[in-house]
């Protein structure tokens, strides 16, 4: 978090264990970030995906905000937009008040 209270969040995505994260672009300055990004994978059904938001620091290590749970791709349909609002999560997967939300769309195309 800068002196003037704000952020500059961006997010790791993850497309199932053992793969590198994807990274949307930083927004500075702000606590209510819009990223408007399409970020896409090749993915099993097995496979889970997840973000995780951190505060990009010039000098420091980025500081971690929040993560999703897990969201299953096995559940969703392949051809339609899935757009929800996910609760960040501490670094445990525990909730803890303030952290936020996330809304994310996802949509499965087979390829």
């Amino acid at each position: 978090m800068d002196i003037t209270g704000d952020s500059d969040p961006y997010c790791k995505v993850y497309f199932g264990q053992n793969k590198k994260p994807k990274l949307t672009s930083v927004i500075d300055n702000t606590n209510r970030p819009i990223w408007n990004e399409t970020v896409a994978d090749t993915i099993k059904s097995a496979d889970k995906l997840w973000v995780e938001v951190f505060d990009k620091d010039r000098w420091n290590p980025d500081d971690f905000m929040g993560r999703t749970a897990p969201i299953r791709f096995d559940s969703l349909k392949t051809g339609n937009e899935h757009v929800a609002w996910y609760d960040l999560l501490d670094e445990k997967c525990k909730k803890k008040p303030g952290l936020g939300r996330i809304r994310i769309g996802l949509e499965l195309h087979q390829g």
